[in-house]
């Protein structure tokens, strides 16, 4: 049996059996997690729909390969733009804006330079 997560640690939340997201653990009580997610919203879900990402890596059996964008997603519930064109939103090339309480993640592209995520 897995242990149950504690406030301030990275979970792995499966929203749908196709889709989930990544959160921090802010509180558990009564079988619900208060996970705050990386793009400022605040969500309460079921225990039993969570497990601690370290935990879940651990536990596979195969490599863990997921696409950029997908990933992106998972963190940020947004795609990622990359600066050969697409919408952007607030991230830049260079120099991290990041906010308070906002993850920074470079991601690095063949021939195209870091770009910062907020």
């Amino acid at each position: 049996m897995l242990p149950q997560p504690k406030p301030g640690d990275l979970i792995r939340y499966e929203a749908t059996t196709a889709r989930w997201y990544l959160g921090v653990v802010r509180q558990v009580n009564r079988g619900l997690v208060e996970l705050d997610y990386f793009w400022g919203e605040r969500e309460h879900v079921p225990l039993e729909r969570v497990i601690v990402f370290r935990d879940f890596l651990a536990a596979r059996q195969r490599a863990f390969s997921v696409k950029r964008k997908d990933m992106c997603k998972a963190f940020f519930n947004e795609p990622l733009y990359l600066s050969s064109g697409g919408p952007r939103t607030n991230y830049s090339s260079g120099t991290s804006q990041a906010r308070p309480g906002f993850l920074a993640v470079g991601v690095a592209d063949a021939g195209d330079a870091c770009q910062n995520l907020v």
